[in-house]
């Protein structure tokens, strides 16, 4: 499978701090990060993965899930989508305590420990441990983590973080606008054991994906672009309706006269959702 091109070139932030001094990668054991569709895309396409070989289907409540839950089924069951952990080892647990390390964390030497898939590694990893408030880039308090003053905003490269954000922003809202398709035709299947619709699961969101990243590519273009679409896609996100089922969502004709040429992207997108099927 080739990388679509909004699959490819996800820009590298030049932090003077932060994992290159880590040997540990505690974060990667303690944290649980959620995962959209385009993380799996770029992992699956860059290293020839399975799609469960690199995430899982964490139980989640409902409400606290949100639009990021994930149903299989008529039940009321709700998952969300991870990064795949491994079970504790005694020599894992002795460094770890009761963390699960990453299932793409490797040991390169006695004591060090790094990412697989670190170029392809989701959105929610390459984005630790910021935030993006309205101040701007904000470097979360990691120290319970990391080692001593990993991290510092001074030597943070905040512009790359912060097209990051947006991007991030931009592919978690459309995931979204995917999950959101996928659980009402999941809702209505009621012949498919859990185990089977979740295979169904991984192999739409990874091939949706696929296809959705080359109509998203335009907005990835330059960084001029992406700020553009990513503030105004965050917007969009809040309202939720952009992406909604064409026949609840807004016209093509109110989208093009609030969002410009934004809207044929949004338009695009609606309509390759709206072809998902459980066949």
């Amino acid at each position: 499978m080739t990388a679509a091109r909004g699959l490819a070139a996800v820009p590298e932030p030049a932090n003077r701090s932060g994992c290159a001094t880590c040997r540990t990668a505690r974060c990667c054991v303690h944290f649980d990060p959620e995962v959209t569709g385009f993380d799996l895309a770029r992992v699956v396409t860059a290293h020839g993965l399975a799609p469960r070989a690199v995430a899982r289907l964490r139980p989640a409540h409902a409400r606290l899930a949100g639009r990021d839950g994930v149903r299989l089924g008529p039940s009321p069951e709700t998952w969300l989508a991870c990064l795949r952990s491994r079970d504790p080892t005694p020599e894992t647990a002795a460094d770890d305590g009761d963390g699960r390390p990453c299932a793409q964390l490797t040991d390169v030497a006695p004591g060090v420990r790094r990412c697989s898939i670190y170029p392809a590694r989701p959105m929610r990893c390459r984005t630790f441990p910021t935030e993006l408030g309205p101040r701007g880039v904000e470097v979360d308090n990691p120290d319970a983590i990391c080692p001593p003053e990993a991290w510092s905003l001074d030597r943070t490269d905040v512009p790359t973080t912060r097209l990051l954000h947006l991007r991030a922003g931009v592919e978690r809202s459309v995931h979204r606008g995917f999950l959101g398709r996928w659980n009402a035709l999941a809702q209505g299947d009621g012949e498919r054991s859990r185990r089977a619709m979740e295979d169904v699961f991984w192999d739409h969101l990874v091939a949706t994906h696929v296809a959705l990243a080359e109509v998203v590519a335009p907005l990835f273009t330059s960084p001029e672009a992406l700020a553009e679409a990513g503030g105004r896609w965050a917007a969009l996100d809040r309202e939720e309706a952009p992406l909604a089922d064409a026949a609840l969502g807004p016209t093509a004709a109110t989208l093009r006269r609030d969002l410009g040429s934004l809207a044929d992207v949004v338009l695009q997108v609606r309509a390759l959702i709206g072809e998902l099927s459980l066949g």
